[in-house]
């Protein structure tokens, strides 16, 4: 079972714009800012995976054995004359939940793929973001804004998809088979799975 909440993107700038800054930070904590990262939230990272004491938040009244929450996360920064695109795959612990009695290491797999179905669709928005072009940071943050939100649309399509077709990981034949399948997309995009993507204007 899965729950994404809504669209999340926050805008960083280094120096003053009249038209774009949301939050401000001096240079000297700016990398600092962007890496921070709160207590209720886990980045994707490879190699970890979820666990159950990672769902934290209070079941659901339904016919589910559990529940991840998730966001795909970018960040827009500038610095330097660049647009720099932070993309991340984030878990919710609060709002992520199990029923305890009818819990298994099935089940979790089935959970911790439909997060690594977030990782992968994070990898998909930098690629995109990587081709970009524009002639300003301006036009670079509005085609950026476009891809997240086609690409977000695809991921909560394709992560139906999966919900259905592995019939929430009773049928294990096609849980297997989406497991491998989300792996094998994690490894021919991993060149991008590094968070950031820092592009300049076109001159």
């Amino acid at each position: 079972m899965h729950r994404k909440e809504s669209h999340y993107l926050i805008r960083y700038d280094i120096f003053m714009s009249a038209k774009f800054i949301l939050l401000l930070f001096f240079v000297f904590n700016f990398h600092n800012c962007l890496n921070a990262q709160n207590k209720n939230e886990i980045i994707w990272k490879e190699g970890e995976r979820l666990s159950w004491k990672d769902f934290q938040g209070k079941p659901e009244p339904r016919f589910a054995a559990a529940s991840t929450t998730y966001k795909l996360v970018a960040h827009i920064a500038s610095e330097d004359q660049k647009s720099i695109f932070i993309i991340h795959a984030v878990f919710y612990k609060d709002q992520s939940w199990k029923k305890t009695k009818w819990i298994n290491e099935s089940v979790l797999s089935h959970e911790q793929t439909h997060y690594d179905i977030v990782e992968l669709f994070a990898r998909k928005l930098r690629e995109k973001t990587s081709k970009l072009k524009g002639k300003n940071a301006e036009e670079l943050e509005k085609r950026f804004l476009e891809l997240y939100g086609q690409t977000d649309q695809e991921m909560d399509e394709f992560q139906d998809l999966y919900d259905t077709e592995t019939d929430g990981s009773m049928n294990g034949e096609k849980q297997r088979e989406w497991e491998k399948k989300i792996k094998a997309g994690l490894d021919s995009l991993s060149k991008f799975k590094f968070e950031s993507v820092s592009l300049s204007p076109a001159q």
